[in-house]
């Protein structure tokens, strides 16, 4: 959404499911204080003493296993990951 790539990394085994929070990534969010609000909106909206923060960024992990391999993929995991 921001117009630039974020490499993921996850050190370890993956499982489905799995939530990783990219602390700043997420959408923004605007920091108010009660003392600056006024009542002119378009003020409220390019106020530079509290500008826009960014939250975090959730990504849950699905992950699709196969029903099945063919026997060139089956040798070429075993290959990589053996037992």
């Amino acid at each position: 959404l921001g117009g630039y790539d974020i490499k993921l990394q996850h050190p370890g085994v993956l499982k489905p499911g799995t939530v990783a929070r990219l602390p700043g990534e997420g959408m923004s969010k605007r920091r108010d204080s009660a003392e600056n609000y006024t009542s002119s909106s378009a003020e409220n909206d390019i106020n530079q003493d509290y500008p826009l923060e960014r939250g975090d960024l959730l990504v849950e992990y699905k992950i699709l296993f196969p029903d099945s391999l063919d026997s060139t993929t089956r040798n070429f995991i075993t290959e990589f990951f053996p037992s």
